[in-house]
């Protein structure tokens, strides 16, 4: 089930390791003994086999369940009003008001997402530098903008953390934060 793609894509390095030892997965299993005999070393050659170490570092599975944990301990640690996601790479975009509901979402790369808010160009260009400046080590920046947001127009503190993969090396793949009124 798993080679012929009925559970899913699988890593091909990791699809390539069960056709290996499928050999020795069905001899061990076929003989007549105790079913916990053999478990101590398939759980080790499972755990070996998914391990950094045994997988290439350019593995984008492990790529995306990295950057999945980054945005829920960033969310966990932060928890604004509303609420930031962007993915760099196709233009998808979400922003959440503080009740969970869309007040932002496009799939649109070439959308303009300051004009639609109302941020004036000084502020656009102040976090466009900022965000120039991130880096892999330097990943969060804060500023404080002016915007529109549910036909209410003030100013806002913004907190942005990009996102970094190591299979994308000339900038972040993703910015997530958060926004709340200034008080």
């Amino acid at each position: 089930m798993i080679l012929d793609g009925q559970c899913g894509q699988f890593n091909p390095i990791l699809l390539k390791c069960l056709k290996e030892l499928s050999r020795q997965f069905s001899k061990m299993l076929d003989k007549e003994m105790d079913d916990n005999k053999y478990y101590h070393e398939i759980q080790r050659l499972s755990n070996e086999i998914l391990s950094d170490r045994a997988l290439p570092n350019q593995n984008y599975s492990q790529s995306v369940v990295k950057v999945m944990q980054e945005k829920i301990d960033f969310f966990k640690s932060n928890s604004g009003m509303n609420s930031i996601d962007y993915n760099a790479i196709s233009g998808q975009l979400t922003i959440l008001n503080g009740e969970h509901q869309i007040l932002c979402q496009r799939d649109n790369p070439n959308f303009n997402l300051f004009k639609e808010f109302g941020v004036n160009e000084e502020d656009v260009q102040y976090i466009r530098v900022l965000l120039h400046q991130t880096s892999v080590q330097n990943k969060e920046i804060s500023a404080t903008i002016k915007a529109t947001v549910e036909n209410n127009s003030q100013m806002y503190r913004m907190k942005l953390h990009t996102l970094w993969s190591p299979l994308k090396k000339d900038g972040y793949i993703g910015i997530i934060g958060y926004f709340d009124p200034v008080k």
